[in-house]
């Protein structure tokens, strides 16, 4: 589904797809919409944007116009609509400050795809158990050759070579 958004150019209000807003564009926004890209508010009308993804509060962001201090996190900065998220009410007008891979959502998703190659901890652990446990059950194996082979009349050398032969085969 692509994001159309309403922009200001020329004095013209007009409709055009989200990729083609640059910074610098004036864009409206109102309830039901997405915002098209980061955007710096000057203009707002009862504004409520549900911004959750990014910020992990279930509650919306009343957005208004004041001016912020800086070095603030996402969720304290209520004069900017961030892309992506969610119009709930009301209406504002915002210039755009940034589009594509240098808005917040494009931010953490260079993040993402950066830390894509280091594995999660949990994947970390599972691996390390696993090592753990067929070291066990090949300890136990061998033992187990070690004392009962004999008994049963095989030749324990055989029997252990052949059985570590055969267990190293299968990680080809």
């Amino acid at each position: 589904m692509k994001i159309k958004a309403r922009v200001k150019r020329a004095g013209k209000e007009t409709e055009i797809p989200s990729e083609e807003i640059v910074p610098g564009d004036i864009v409206l926004i109102e309830s039901r919409m997405k915002v098209p890209s980061d955007i710096r508010l000057f203009e707002v009308s009862g504004l409520e944007i549900d911004e959750s993804f990014l910020t992990g509060e279930s509650i919306a962001a009343k957005k208004q116009i004041s001016i912020l201090q800086e070095n603030l996190g996402v969720a304290q900065r209520t004069n900017m609509a961030f892309a992506g998220a969610t119009v709930l009410k009301g209406r504002g007008t915002g210039v755009v400050v940034s589009t594509g891979t240098d808005t917040q959502v494009g931010k953490i998703s260079q993040d993402v795809m950066e830390s894509a190659s280091a594995k999660p901890p949990l994947v970390q652990r599972m691996e390390k158990f696993i090592k753990q446990i067929s070291i066990f059950f090949r300890t136990e194996y061998c033992f187990s050759c070690y004392f009962t082979a004999p008994r049963h009349g095989y030749d324990r050398y055989l029997l252990f070579c052949g059985r570590l032969g055969s267990s190293s085969n299968t990680r080809r």
